[in-house]
């Protein structure tokens, strides 16, 4: 069994130039890390990203705390689980939140956590990340439905 040893989260900034969440697990001599920069869309009932309003060096964007909180709560609740049981880990996550939106921890904290513990499950495997996903041995993934154009020479006529 391959337990976790540390989990490191930092600063890190998206595509877009804002600052997110990197998160980083370790097990023996292997880590894999994840970021979760922010969406777009910010409707009501959305996940809460935890931000550092007051932080006006980084527009109130920065990521400090939760950062800090991956640093020291998460990363001493985490450490010694086995990192092949991810509903073990997201159960540990979600109840440390204890928010329906994820408003304590924020979403991009939990997020990063979950994403960096499964990209390590698949690395220590040495199987491709979207295997690790696969829960029973003979599931299969739906095809894509696609609808072709008709390439027509001549005008129809309609009657």
């Amino acid at each position: 069994m391959s337990k976790i040893t540390k989990v490191v989260a930092r600063q890190v900034f998206d595509s877009r130039g804002n600052p997110t969440v990197e998160a980083e697990i370790f097990v023996k001599n292997s880590s894999s890390s994840s970021i979760c920069p922010s969406g777009a869309s910010t409707g009501t009932y959305e996940a809460f990203e935890k931000r550092d309003k007051a932080n006006k060096r980084y527009l109130g964007k920065s990521v400090f705390i939760p950062i800090k909180y991956i640093n020291s709560v998460i990363s001493k609740k985490l450490k010694n689980q086995n990192i092949h049981n991810q509903e073990r880990i997201d159960h540990i996550l979600i109840k440390l939140d204890g928010t329906k939106q994820k408003k304590k921890i924020g979403a991009n904290a939990i997020l990063a956590v979950s994403m960096a513990a499964k990209k390590l499950s698949a690395k220590i495997k040495k199987i491709p990340l979207y295997k690790n996903f696969l829960v029973k041995s003979n599931y299969k993934l739906p095809y894509p439905l696609m609808l072709s154009l008709i390439h027509i020479s001549e005008p129809t006529r309609l009657l």
